[in-house]
């Protein structure tokens, strides 16, 4: 809605910057988060198609993937898995930055036109091991979805 909202008035000024917010999970296709990766991921792709289409009316495009850090994500967290609420409370409490300082990184990607931010550390390592030694990070996707199923069945027995 905020990109169909903005884009007419950009193109009339003939200037503008979209920031869409997606999340790590955009790139990182963990198990159990089927229906939120997928979402994450059309944020991604949206704003990369934005991207290419309004680059030449002088109109740029960032997407952020922030890992986890203090939000109300899990207040609002919608899953068929009781646990998962408990494990992602626990990742927010273990997030490397605060909310301020996802957004000053998003305010230096706007000020330098970059497309994509990955605020945190661990995000940057994830994407250059996903691109770059994708045998490793399937690997260990893999097996936090083996480690996942082990913890979701011994829960249910």
């Amino acid at each position: 809605r905020g990109c169909r909202a903005f884009t007419p008035l950009f193109k009339a000024q003939g200037s503008g910057h979209i920031v869409n917010i997606s999340s790590l999970a955009a790139i990182a296709s963990l198990p159990a988060m089927g229906a939120y990766n997928v979402t994450k991921a059309g944020v991604v792709s949206l704003s990369e198609t934005l991207r290419f289409e309004l680059a030449p009316r002088g109109i740029h495009t960032t997407v952020v993937c922030p890992g986890f850090f203090a939000t109300n994500l899990a207040e609002t967290l919608r899953t068929p898995e009781p646990s998962m609420e408990k494990t992602v409370r626990k990742l927010i409490a273990g997030g490397s930055l605060t909310a301020g300082q996802v957004a000053e990184r998003i305010i230096r990607a706007v000020e330098r036109k970059r497309f994509m931010v990955l605020p945190q550390k661990e995000g940057r390592i994830l994407w250059w091991i996903r691109h770059l030694v994708p045998f490793v990070y399937n690997w260990q996707v893999a097996r936090a979805g083996r480690q996942l199923q082990e913890k979701l069945e011994r829960s249910d027995g």
